[in-house]
């Protein structure tokens, strides 16, 4: 994923990793009061007795913990190379935009309040012409290769 240029689309790709690992970290933490006979059910899992729990949510665990390790790696690589590309990004307004929205993952509605503005389409609409900007700067450079 390092050498894809970096635009809007994989910029959100981010965001939806970031709520998966959140939603397997969740899961964990069903599994694991399920199994310590912390809780007799969660929901979506079904209740088992502490013996039965600790054997049947054993595998599930480690399976469900493998898993968030390699979600949790890719989602570092990409927010590497994001900050790496945000940093790069001239204009310091721009900058501010893209970490609060991409690397703090905020909704459009507080980068417009944390940025000082009322409106959320202010930065949905700065956002959107910088991208279009950046497209236009990749297409030129193919075009001069």
């Amino acid at each position: 994923m390092k050498n894809k240029p970096m635009d809007q689309k994989r910029m959100d790709h981010l965001r939806h990793i970031n709520r998966e690992i959140i939603q397997q970290k969740n899961r964990l933490q069903k599994l694991r009061a399920l199994q310590q006979g912390r809780v007799r059910q969660a929901p979506g899992l079904p209740s088992l007795t502490p013996q039965d729990a600790q054997e049947r949510y054993a595998v599930q665990l480690r399976e469900l913990e493998e898993s968030a390790a390699r979600h949790l790696e890719k989602c570092l690589e990409e927010a590497q190379a994001l900050q790496d590309f945000i940093q790069g990004v001239e204009d310091s307004q721009t900058r501010q935009l893209l970490s609060l929205r991409y690397l703090e993952c905020l909704t459009w509605q507080q980068v417009a309040f944390r940025m000082g503005y009322c409106d959320e389409q202010t930065p949905r609409k700065q956002s959107q012409a910088f991208f279009k900007r950046q497209q236009k700067e990749v297409k030129a450079g193919v075009a001069q290769k």
